[in-house]
């Protein structure tokens, strides 16, 4: 995360932090449901989502092909998401 920082802009700094706290937040919530405090697989999907999408806004000018995988597989787990919802 903080390899090239004062290379980056603004833009991605502010990408890095709320990937930072999103990938936090994941490990908090997959804790919490494996040992079985608060059933949270639902939010912590939705979240595994937002965070491949925040990596693939990230590697886009880089690397095309990966952030297109990235976004698609984002799309793949919002679905299933939706699908426990529902």
């Amino acid at each position: 995360m903080f390899r090239n920082w004062k290379d980056k802009t603004t833009f991605g700094k502010v990408i890095s932090v709320i990937g930072f706290i999103i990938a936090l937040a994941i490990i908090v919530l997959a804790l919490l449901d494996l040992f079985n405090v608060y059933d949270t697989i639902v939010i912590y999907e939705s979240l595994l989502a937002v965070l491949m999408i925040l990596q693939a806004i990230e590697q886009f000018k880089k690397d095309k092909k990966a952030a297109i995988v990235s976004i698609v597989a984002a799309i793949l787990i919002g679905t299933i998401v939706l699908l426990h919802i529902f």
